[in-house]
């Protein structure tokens, strides 16, 4: 019986902790999706979007061009978001490729509803990038 009651605690603690991860995730994502982010600064130059992005609701990403308008691509770029990582993985390129050439990894180290700290994992890392939000 006491075994029993172990496990059912563990599970009711582990359930809990992931509904907190994803509600986390949910606001994390609120705000990305929540107006348009212009590349204010970086610690070094950064070529894979130089003036901004947009994220939509539906995972996808759009580059901001130097007016602030949105740039459709021709292609897919979609973005994930696990913890503090936020993940960037455009689809233009083959699949051998696509981690190579086409997926940007980079830690969220500070997002509120004007500003947004970037810092680049991989593929141009270290680099930390500093976006104020447009709207």
């Amino acid at each position: 019986m006491r075994i029993f009651m172990f496990i059912l605690g563990s599970v009711l603690l582990m359930s809990c902790k992931e509904q907190m991860n994803s509600s986390r995730e949910q606001s994390v994502e609120d705000h990305l999706t929540n107006g348009e982010w212009r590349l204010v600064s970086s610690d070094t130059e950064f070529r894979r979007f130089q003036n901004g992005l947009k994220f939509s609701a539906d995972k996808q990403v759009f580059n901001i061009d130097s007016q602030g308008r949105i740039v459709s691509p021709s292609h897919e770029r979609i973005y994930t978001i696990s913890a503090d990582t936020l993940k960037i993985v455009d689809y233009k390129y083959e699949e051998a490729f696509l981690f190579r050439e086409g997926t940007d990894i980079l830690i969220i180290e500070e997002l509120t509803d004007d500003e947004m700290v970037l810092q680049v994992i991989y593929p141009e890392g270290p680099n930390k990038l500093y976006f104020e939000n447009l709207k």
